[in-house]
């Protein structure tokens, strides 16, 4: 039947604690977190999970059924994919409406391109492979 609920839980859990972790980093290398900002939702994360591990504890406990954690995961990922998706053909649409390119754009020339703030870090260590 696979690994049990909590298992399959935890396993998530870390590796979603991981992956933001590891971009955190590189936004904070690369100068663009907004601290501020940042550290509002890292305690609202943090509630979030406190009350939903104490909610969905409550739940397994009463009702003694494991498949509630499966659900529950299964569910927040299906609505993330659902509203990312309305946000993305939103934004599109403003993009369209607002008369901008929706062409793909080069990665390395783009504005805003994090290649001048690595090469700027390089200092001059950093050799374009091409001559």
């Amino acid at each position: 039947m696979g690994p049990p609920p909590p298992v399959v839980s935890a396993t998530a859990a870390y590796m979603l604690l991981f992956t933001t972790f590891s971009t955190s980093i590189q936004f904070s290398i690369l100068g663009e977190m907004p601290y501020d900002y940042a550290v509002l939702l890292f305690f609202v994360g943090l509630a979030s999970s406190i009350f939903g591990q104490l909610v969905l504890g409550y739940f397994v406990t009463k009702y003694r059924k494991q498949y509630i954690i499966t659900m529950t995961i299964a569910s927040v990922i299906g609505g993330s994919a659902f509203f990312m998706g309305i946000s993305g053909i939103v934004r599109t649409i403003d993009k369209y409406n607002a008369g901008e390119d929706l062409w793909f754009k080069g990665l390395c020339s783009s504005p805003g391109s994090a290649v001048p703030k690595l090469q700027q870090m390089a200092g001059t260590q950093f050799e374009p492979a091409v001559p």
